[in-house]
């Protein structure tokens, strides 16, 4: 399950530096997770914004797949899923030389239940 940003209590609960003044030393680097999370914010704020039920029903999509028929990976949401998309799909066909030229092609077979 690769899901996109979605408003849950991940960024409240996040821990604070526990060395803040240490953060001087990143320069600019160090204001990185505050500018991102303002623009997450922003992003939950907005009309439209995402619904974590999204991925509660991809969840139960899944479990209720028959066996063997389950992707490997299943991307929900939006934003970021077509770069999402494209990187699986390198990163299976890396995989897959990676197996063949090991001789465990064989294991990219799917099982059918």
């Amino acid at each position: 399950m690769e899901p996109g940003p979605y408003p849950t209590a991940l960024g409240r609960n996040m821990l604070a530096p526990a060395e803040p003044a240490r953060l001087a030393g990143y320069g600019e680097l160090a204001e990185l997770p505050a500018r991102m999370n303002a623009g997450l914010a922003a992003m939950f704020e907005a009309a439209g914004a995402p619904d974590p039920r999204e991925v509660a029903d991809a969840v139960v999509a899944l479990v209720e797949a028959p066996a063997g028929k389950r992707p490997l990976r299943t991307i929900v949401g939006g934003g970021s899923g077509q770069a999402l998309g494209e990187l699986n799909a390198v990163a299976e066909r890396l995989q897959a030389e990676t197996l063949r030229a090991q001789g465990l092609g064989h294991l990219l077979e799917r099982q059918t239940g």
